[in-house]
C-alpha cells in the first residue's frame, strides 16, 4: 500500500477515526495501532513485518531496561542504544529499497530523444 493510492484513502479514514477515538484508552490504543501499522506494511510487502516485529522487540527491551535502570546514565544509554537502533533500521531498509529501485531501473535499456539507444 503506497501513500497516493485509492488503497490507502480506504484504509486511512477508519484507522485515523479509530485511533482517534481509542486514544484516551492507551490499553486499547497501543495494540490497535501497532496492528495497523503491521496491515499497512503488509499491504507494501509482507517482509515489512518481520522488520516491525524486530524493531517493536527492540523497543519494548530498551523501554523495560530504562525501566530497571537505577541510573541516569544507564538510562541514558539504553535510549541512545534503541535510538541508534531504529535509525540503523531506518538507514538500511531506506539504502535497500534505493538500491533495488536503482537496479530495476538501470537494467532498462535508456534511449535519447531522438529514441535511439
Amino acid at each position: 500500500m503506497v501513500f497516493p493510492t485509492v488503497e490507502f484513502a480506504v484504509f486511512f479514514p477508519p484507522v485515523l477515526a479509530l485511533s482517534w477515538a481509542l486514544m484516551s484508552r492507551p490499553r486499547l490504543w497501543k495494540p490497535f495501532i501497532l496492528a495497523a501499522s503491521y496491515l499497512f506494511y503488509a499491504a507494501a510487502n509482507p517482509k515489512f513485518c518481520l522488520l516491525i516485529a524486530g524493531v517493536t522487540l527492540g523497543n519494548q527491551l530498551a523501554a523495560t531496561l530504562t525501566v530497571r535502570a537505577e541510573s541516569e546514565r544507564a538510562k541514558t544509554l539504553i535510549t541512545a542504544g534503541a535510538v541508534v537502533l531504529d535509525l540503523g533500521v531506518l538507514a538500511s531498509s531506506s539504502t535497500t529499497a534505493s538500491s533495488s529501485r536503482t537496479s530495476r531501473t538501470s537494467s532498462t535499456p535508456r534511449t535519447s530523444a531522438s529514441g535511439c539507444r
